[in-house]
């Protein structure tokens, strides 16, 4: 009440309080400026001159929040703004994400020195944080990675889960056990009578309408499931294929740490895919006379610990999960593919023909006589596949000209190498179906990294090939297939970090006519 009595009764008082807010106003801007300039000066000026051994800051406009927001949107492009703005010279430069520095590696070269360094510069703090995304608690990680299960004692529970699956997964007597199994559930699960009813818009006699992601999706992750886990994991887990679909759209959001309330259908799906698998292996041995050598001996390995039951089937079902998740989604841009070029489907189908007698392919004749099938499987893997390695520091160290401090993420976006068009061509961005048929060399190149490198390269990439190549052509063997009216190539969802595979966004799912042949 005094104080509007005084602006009244003095109002040159009032005038000069409101001049001296409106100068402390200015005062306090102009600080906030100065410190703004001070700031960015130092961090993008000073700094690097003073450390030039240090990989370089890509210029952010904000404090601790960095490059937060254009990662979340589209961390492509922020990987491309920053090989651009260093001139595209390759070398490793630093991103900054809520106040962490993060390296980030785009030369073939550089990247190599990084699988010679395995114990600096690590992958297992990466898989520590997965593994604890997942729901390993502190201990579990522990037992996992310090307590060995050789008679030599020299290799922990994760050595040897990385050695399993090598054994399971590359050539040799059990690829061949599990190699069998996926490829007889697919040549089933496209038979006509048995075609996936989830991926069946309309259908007559000799002729079907369907979703193209369903029906890659269905009859791919089915089979699979089926394989590792044999006929009783549909009637003991029914629901097992729904979580997988529910989660795999959402996953992302597990390794961003989104809270519950945030991301509650992926919570959810990951909370019944776990208890899907535990209830599997709940069950008598009977029932699970027909689980493959690798779930079996996980599962086996993990009880060996003393981990807990829920936590044990949290690490298979992250396992069984991200070995499934791209040989749909990319059989589903093949089929894409072939459906918007007629030549280049009618191409594929006679190449692969021989591959069938009476009905049965012969994976072998597909593998090594169909140069075509196997230049679209890896174009695609080239254009389509984000695949980012992942290490964190654990001493200095020097790579390139550059000194890597301890204690600091390094990312490897492999699609940085996929799209160097010193390497790939003029077009390296754009998808050319014959590009590793004409030059045989590029699949060799070390600019070509679908599945990482070095002594943690996926294992999975022997059987993802197989699944793909006798998709493509049973589906092509069995059937006509055709576009159901006018539609566009699929776009891609920049937006889904997916770590592999792109998905296309689903409103763009492809209907597909299928007219049977045989």
């Amino acid at each position: 009440m005094f104080a509007q009595l005084s602006g009244v009764i003095f109002p040159g008082t009032l005038r000069a309080q409101q001049t001296l807010q409106l100068v402390s106003f200015y005062y306090s801007a102009i600080g906030l400026v100065v410190a703004w300039a001070s700031w960015r000066i130092w961090t993008f000026t000073v700094r690097p001159a003073l450390y030039p051994d240090e990989p370089k800051q890509l210029p952010y406009a904000i404090p601790f929040i960095g490059h937060v927001v254009g990662f979340m949107k589209d961390h492509n492009r922020v990987f491309d703004c920053g090989r651009e703005y260093f001139g595209n010279t390759r070398e490793p430069f630093s991103l900054t994400i809520m106040g962490e520095t993060i390296y980030v590696v785009s030369s073939p070269r550089d990247i190599q020195t990084i699988y010679k360094k395995p114990k600096a510069i690590s992958f297992d703090p990466f898989i520590q944080q997965v593994l604890a995304n997942h729901g390993a608690t502190p201990a579990t990680i522990d037992k996992m990675f310090g307590s060995s299960l050789s008679a030599s004692g020299r290799k922990n529970l994760m050595d040897q889960s990385h050695d399993d699956w090598k054994f399971q997964l590359q050539p040799g007597e059990q690829l061949t056990i599990l190699q069998t199994k996926f490829l007889n559930n697919i040549e089933s699960y496209l038979q006509w009578d048995n075609l996936p009813p989830k991926a069946i818009l309309s259908s007559s006699e000799s002729q079907a309408t369907v979703s193209l992601w369903a029906l890659c999706g269905e009859t791919l992750l089915r089979a699979a499931t089926r394989g590792f886990f044999g006929d009783r994991i549909f009637e003991i887990a029914p629901g097992i294929l729904d979580a997988i679909y529910a989660f795999d759209k959402d996953n992302w959001k597990l390794n961003y740490q989104y809270p519950y309330f945030a991301a509650k259908e992926m919570y959810d799906a990951k909370k019944k895919g776990v208890e899907c698998i535990q209830a599997y292996f709940r069950t008598s041995e009977r029932d699970k006379e027909e689980t493959s050598w690798i779930m079996r001996t996980l599962h086996t390995n993990f009880r060996s610990l003393d981990i807990p039951e829920w936590e044990c089937a949290s690490l298979v079902w992250m396992i069984f999960w991200v070995s499934n998740s791209n040989a749909f989604k990319l059989c589903f841009w093949y089929i894409a593919h072939l459906v918007h070029d007629t030549t280049l489907l009618r191409a594929v189908k006679e190449e692969t023909n021989p591959a069938f007698t009476d009905d049965v392919a012969d994976m072998d004749y597909l593998l090594e006589k169909c140069p075509l099938l196997e230049s679209i499987y890896e174009e695609i893997l080239r254009s389509l596949s984000e695949a980012i390695g992942a290490r964190t520091t654990v001493s200095d160290s020097v790579v390139g000209d550059k000194v890597m401090k301890a204690g600091t993420k390094v990312l490897m976006p492999y699609r940085q190498l996929h799209l160097d068009a010193d390497v790939f061509g003029s077009d390296a961005r754009t998808f050319n179906a014959t590009r590793f048929m004409e030059n045989k060399q590029l699949s060799k190149s070390t600019n070509f990294r679908p599945f990482g490198g070095g002594s943690t390269i996926c294992p999975g990439r022997f059987i993802v090939r197989r699944e793909a190549y006798l998709f493509v052509a049973v589906l092509l063997q069995r059937y006509e297939i055709a576009l159901d009216g006018s539609q566009n190539l699929p776009r891609v969802n920049e937006r889904v970090p997916t770590g592999g595979i792109r998905t296309p966004r689903m409103e763009d799912d492809l209907q597909i006519r299928l007219t049977r042949i045989r």
